[in-house]
């Protein structure tokens, strides 16, 4: 954590005084905590913290700090092999608003995004629920980890055809 805090849009730029990537240090709010961690920086930058190595409990809407190495992901960085500590306690940031389509470019890889479908099936694997959404000609999935809570009797009973909001990470 003595590394000066860096926006998340400028991680992966190059640094001609830089001799070996190193450790980044980043500080935003936490918009996801899961399985993995994702993080939205004051600036609008939002990052996948994954592989941590160790962090005290956070949840949506604590400020943090993320020491680690930022790689480059699918679409965007991603920092690996990260140490995260929660500096204060925020409001969680708004999601943004886009298509199917919007969403399928890659610009809003790990924003807390909505984005609304059509209900095409619900699929249940035990350890994921997955709803199968189309908006316009794009069909994708929804899908979060089970938690042992009954949230999948509420999503059950919406009927197949139903226009549905979902709000989550993009990814």
């Amino acid at each position: 954590f003595e590394q000066p805090v860096q926006s998340i849009a400028g991680l992966m730029q190059f640094d001609p005084n830089s001799t070996s990537p190193g450790r980044a240090r980043i500080r935003g709010v936490v918009t996801l905590h899961g399985r993995e961690l994702f993080v939205r920086d004051s600036a609008g930058g939002s990052i996948q913290v994954s592989e941590t190595l160790a962090h005290e409990p956070v949840a949506p809407g604590d400020e943090v700090e993320v020491s680690g190495f930022p790689s480059l992901g699918d679409y965007s960085a991603v920092m690996r092999d990260s140490l995260v500590r929660r500096v204060d306690r925020r409001e969680r940031p708004a999601w943004v608003d886009v298509t199917a389509e919007q969403a399928l470019t890659g610009a809003h890889d790990a924003e807390l995004v909505r984005i609304r479908g059509r209900l095409l099936d619900r699929i249940d694997t035990g350890a994921e629920h997955l709803l199968v959404l189309q908006d316009g000609a794009h069909v994708f999935n929804a899908g979060w980890e089970t938690d042992g809570s009954d949230d999948w009797g509420q999503i059950a009973s919406v009927r197949q055809g139903s226009v549905i909001d979902v709000v989550g990470v993009c990814l």
